[in-house]
C-alpha cells in the first residue's frame, strides 16, 4: 500500500508475517548527473558513519547492538537516468524479542537520525569523517584496477555508452572530482538534496500499516519540485564498432563485447529478451559457456548480462591474449546460430524453470523484495509473480529468434595481458 507523504515523497508498506525480521529503507533520488557522481559517493558514505546524536562510528554501532543486532548501511545505485542514494535498515520482529518489545517506532527514529540529523558543525560536516570517508573512496577507486575482470567491465560500459558519461561512467565519478570537495560544500549539496530529491520510503515485514503512516506524519517533508522518472533508453546504433585495447601485465586478457538490444523493461518482448539472454551466455546452460568455454577450452569464463533499462547486452571472457579473433569470431557465431534457431525446445524449457525458481527465491529475501517492488514503482508499473511467470512460460521459440536478430554489436574492450 502507497501514502503520499509530500509531493515527491511516499510511503509504501508491505505487510507480512512471513519474515522474522522489519526491513525499512530510504531511497533519495535524482537524475543522474556525472558532475554530481563523487559528491553523491562521499554523502552516502558520512550519513552511514555517523550523525549528531550518534557521533562516532562505536556510538552508532553500539545503538545498532541496542536494537538487538539490526543492520544498516547505505549504498549508491544508478538505474538508468537516476541516480539513487539508498539507506537500509532491518531490525528483528518483536514477535521474537524478551517481552516481544516494540521496536518500530526506535527504528524509525533512527533512520530519521540518519536523513536528518548528519554530524555537523557551523553548516560543514564533521572534518575527521569528511576526512577520513573520502580517503576511502579514493583508496577505493585506485584499486578498481587490481581486479581485472570488474575493471574491463567498467571500461566496456563507459565505451558503449561514449559521450552519455551520465550512463556509461562510474557511479563514484573519478578521482579528480574529490579534489575540490570539502566538509562545506558537501553539506551544501546534502541540504539541496534532502529539500530536492524525490523520496521513497518502503517498509515490509509484521506490523500495523496504520500506526506505521502515524510515525512518518510526524515528519514533515516540503514538497518536491519536480517528480523524477526512469526514462526508456535507445542507443544511437553506429555503422562501425568502437573498439580500444589497454595492455597491461596479467596472464589473462579481459575481452567484453558490448551489444545494443533495443528492448526495454516496458516491450512486450522483454520476457523473450531475458530467455535470450540466458540461451546466449547468462547460465551454465548458454551457448557461451558450453561451446566457448566447454567445448573450445578458448575461455576461462565466459558469460553475458542483459540489462532492460539500457537496452545493453555485455559479454564478459577470460581469454589468452593471443585467442582474440578467434573468440571474437566464436562469440558471434553463437549469436548468429540463435539467429537462425539453432537451439532446442528442451533448453528453452529448462531455462524458463531456472528463471522462475530464481524469482520464487527472490521472494524468500525482504531486501531482495523491496528491492524488486521499488525498481516497478521507477517503472511505474505493477506486476505480480503470476503474472510475471505467465509471461516467461508464453515465450516461443520464435519470440527468441526474433529478439536476437536485434542484436547488434557496437564495442568491444580487451584489457590484453603480457607477461
Amino acid at each position: 500500500m502507497k501514502e503520499q507523504l509530500s509531493h515527491g515523497v511516499e510511503l509504501y508498506m508491505t505487510p507480512t508475517k512471513k519474515f522474522k525480521t522489519v526491513t525499512l529503507t530510504c531511497n533519495l533520488i535524482t537524475e543522474a548527473n556525472f558532475k554530481n557522481f563523487a559528491k553523491r559517493a562521499v554523502l552516502a558514505e558520512l550519513l552511514e558513519t555517523n550523525n549528531s546524536k550518534y557521533k562516532t562510528q562505536e556510538e552508532l554501532a553500539k545503538q545498532l547492538s541496542k536494537m538487538y543486532g539490526a543492520s544498516f548501511g547505505t549504498n549508491i545505485v544508478r538505474y538508468g537516468n537516476l541516480h539513487i542514494i539508498k539507506i537500509i535498515l532491518s531490525f528483528p520482529n518483536a514477535n521474537y524479542l524478551p517481552n516481544k518489545y516494540d521496536n518500530i517506532n526506535e527504528a524509525i527514529e533512527f533512520l530519521m537520525d540518519v536523513l536528518l540529523r548528519p554530524n555537523v558543525k557551523n553548516k560543514a560536516f564533521d572534518n575527521k569523517t569528511f576526512t577520513t570517508q573520502k580517503q576511502n573512496i579514493l583508496k577505493y577507486l585506485s584499486s578498481i584496477s587490481d581486479d581485472k575482470q570488474y575493471y574491463a567491465a567498467v571500461k566496456s560500459k563507459e565505451l558503449f555508452f561514449n559521450e552519455n558519461v551520465n550512463r556509461g561512467r562510474l557511479i563514484f565519478g573519478e578521482s579528480s572530482q574529490y579534489k575540490d570537495l570539502n566538509e562545506k560544500n558537501i553539506f551544501e549539496y546534502y541540504t539541496n538534496t534532502i529539500l530536492n530529491d524525490n523520496i521513497i520510503f518502503s517498509i515490509i515485514g509484521d506490523f500495523n500499516p496504520h500506526d506505521i503512516l502515524n510515525v512518518f506524519k510526524n515528519y514533515n517533508f516540503d514538497d518536491r519540485n519536480n517528480i523524477y522518472k526512469l526514462l526508456p533508453y535507445k542507443h544511437a546504433l553506429t555503422d562501425s564498432i568502437n573498439e580500444k585495447t589497454e595492455t597491461q601485465e596479467l596472464s589473462q586478457g579481459k575481452l567484453n563485447l558490448g551489444y545494443s538490444l533495443p528492448i526495454n523493461y516496458n516491450d512486450k518482448n522483454v520476457y523473450a529478451a531475458i530467455i535470450f539472454n540466458a540461451v546466449f551466455g547468462g547460465t551454465p546452460q548458454s551457448k557461451l559457456f558450453k561451446i566457448v568455454r566447454e567445448k573450445y577450452s578458448l575461455a576461462y569464463y565466459a558469460s553475458s548480462s542483459f540489462n532492460a533499462i539500457n537496452g545493453f547486452i555485455n559479454v564478459q571472457s577470460g581469454i589468452d591474449s593471443k585467442d582474440k579473433s578467434k573468440v571474437i569470431s566464436l562469440i558471434n557465431e553463437q549469436l548468429a546460430s540463435i539467429q537462425s534457431g539453432n537451439f532446442e525446445t528442451e533448453l528453452i524449457n529448462h531455462i524458463k524453470h531456472e528463471l522462475v525458481n530464481a524469482r520464487l527465491n527472490l521472494l524468500d529475501s525482504p531486501r531482495k523484495m523491496l528491492e524488486q517492488q521499488f525498481v516497478n514503482n521507477l517503472l511505474g508499473r505493477s506486476i505480480s509473480f503470476e503474472d510475471w511467470q505467465r509471461n516467461i512460460l508464453a515465450v516461443q521459440k520464435e519470440d527468441i529468434i526474433s529478439v536476437a536478430k536485434l542484436v547488434k554489436l557496437q564495442s568491444i574492450f580487451f584489457l590484453e595481458g603480457k607477461k
